[in-house]
């Protein structure tokens, strides 16, 4: 989470470092450009990025048949390569899907 968060805080604000300079340089305490980020802004862009985390969160739930987070369990997972399956005991994803077309 923490450097999608520190994009998104920085979000809009890129622009007044780049192209000569890198984005860090405007975010970190140390940085060149650190007198020109506005905390503020980049508060309510981190804000609409964790409330739209949270509503894909409760869409993904919703389309399992599940009304919550709790209701997700080991049973809800698959895998996409055989590897993965193996590696985490999770059946792959195309042997379930064979059990639909019979």
């Amino acid at each position: 989470m923490g450097s999608i968060s520190l994009f998104a805080i920085a979000h809009l604000q890129i622009l007044k470092t780049l192209p000569y300079e890198p984005v860090t340089q405007l975010v970190w305490y140390s940085g060149k450009d650190r007198h020109e980020f506005n905390a503020s802004v980049g508060a309510k862009h981190l804000y609409k990025f964790l409330n739209a985390c949270n509503e894909e969160i409760r869409e993904a739930v919703r389309s399992m048949g599940k009304t919550s987070v709790t209701d997700i369990n080991r049973d809800d997972l698959f895998a996409l390569d055989e590897l993965t399956a193996k590696g985490l005991g999770v059946p792959i994803c195309y042997e379930d899907c064979r059990s639909f077309n019979n």
